[in-house]
């Protein structure tokens, strides 16, 4: 132990070997325990009504036109946000700088609502819901940046539009990619300038329909060559057809209406549970703030109970001034009590130094930073209990 952690202090000189030790097999547990996959149980909530073109929260019938909605099939845990300006406006960019311009606004059509799905991935990606489907996936990686992903409903939008990372290829390649196999090097009967190996690509028949997209293992000069090899590693195929017919158009009121009756289920039952649980505890409440989304939606939702929460946030030492700043807004602007308590200035810096860089796997920050603090909050505030 190069020093004590304040809020995480051994007790005796064989504690802190202990704690030492333990801290090594943690690591390296981390370290394991990074590479494999974590299982995800239960069903998507997310359903989508092709009538409306809109999303639906789980109900089976849309809220708005009475007509059935189907499942979503997203990848799990299927946390979908809402897309704001800004992620479709990132979308359309990087599109038109890998595909030509005016193929964002293909994709992403003007009064279309989008839906971003976060899916696992090294840096950040997420899946981009338009129209119903899955159109591709936005990726950042490290060193090289935002990359878009596409998949059909992307590549059949912009068959007409794209003038770069488009491959053209011969009749007879056509079935075998179609049966799963990859485009070769002798089935591309022609391309768009500057594709470098490694490329996002859409594969488009000779009538410039697309159906197949993919990463490219091949430059533009290496496929007009037409030697050997692969092309095209191929993700997703479909039979090629004509542009598809143009979806409505849904903003924020049409989707809050198919939505009302479920979100409104959803509120009663929070508010009756917190009302249940406040009644069979003899003890004052609270709502534990973050400044984020998720807890100022609890924290609404407890102003609908008939009693007056007070906020509890730990300021872990580690916010930005922003959300401080956020924080104590939000309460002046409901009226509401605020207790705060603030970690050590230099608890994450010395634990730092100790047990490493904190991870997933590996929380040790929580404790110096956020229970400690919590637990001195409790005792200061709610002696009795809360």
């Amino acid at each position: 132990m190069d020093g004590a952690v304040p809020g995480l202090e051994p007790r005796s000189a064989k504690e802190g070997a202990a704690l030492s030790g333990i801290s090594k097999k943690v690591n390296y547990f981390h370290a394991y325990t990074s590479n494999v996959s974590q299982v995800r149980l239960g069903r998507i909530p997310l359903r989508w009504c092709d009538a409306c073109n809109l999303p639906i929260l789980d109900l089976r019938r849309c809220g708005r036109c009475g007509e059935g909605t189907r499942q979503m099939e997203i990848t799990p845990p299927g946390d979908a946000r809402p897309a704001m300006d800004y992620d479709v406006g990132l979308a359309r960019e990087i599109i038109d700088r890998q595909f030509g311009s005016g193929c964002g606004e293909a994709v992403l059509k003007e009064g279309h609502f989008v839906l971003m799905n976060k899916a696992p991935g090294l840096d950040r990606m997420d899946e981009v819901i338009v129209d119903g489907n899955v159109a591709g996936t936005l990726r950042y990686d490290l060193g090289r940046g935002w990359v878009f992903l596409a998949r059909m409903p992307a590549a059949r939008a912009m068959q007409r539009t794209a003038v770069r990372g488009t491959i053209m290829a011969d009749d007879g390649a056509l079935r075998p990619i179609l049966d799963g196999s990859n485009l070769l090097a002798p089935g591309v009967a022609g391309c768009s300038d500057g594709i470098m190996p490694g490329d996002e690509v859409i594969i488009v028949d000779k009538q410039g329909r697309a159906f197949a997209a993919g990463s490219s293992r091949m430059s533009s000069a290496e496929m007009a060559a037409r030697g050997k090899g692969m092309a095209v590693k191929v993700r997703w195929h479909e039979p090629p057809r004509d542009d598809a017919v143009m979806r409505g158009r849904a903003g924020w009121p049409e989707v809050l209406e198919a939505n009302r009756p479920e979100m409104e289920r959803k509120v009663d039952e929070a508010v009756r549970f917190m009302q249940r649980v406040m009644r069979e505890h003899d003890l004052p409440a609270a709502v534990s703030f973050s400044g984020g989304k998720d807890s100022l939606a609890t924290f609404l939702l407890s102003k609908r109970t008939g009693g007056k929460l007070p906020l509890f946030y730990i300021d872990t030492g580690l916010e930005f001034p922003e959300t401080v700043r956020h924080v104590r807004e939000v309460a002046e602007r409901h009226g509401t009590e605020l207790i705060m308590e603030e970690a050590p200035s230099e608890a994450f810096s010395e634990g730092l130094k100790v047990f490493g860089p904190p991870g997933r796997d590996y929380r040790w920050c929580c404790k110096t930073n956020k229970l400690g603090p919590t637990v001195r909050a409790i005792s200061k505030h709610f002696p009795r209990g809360v």
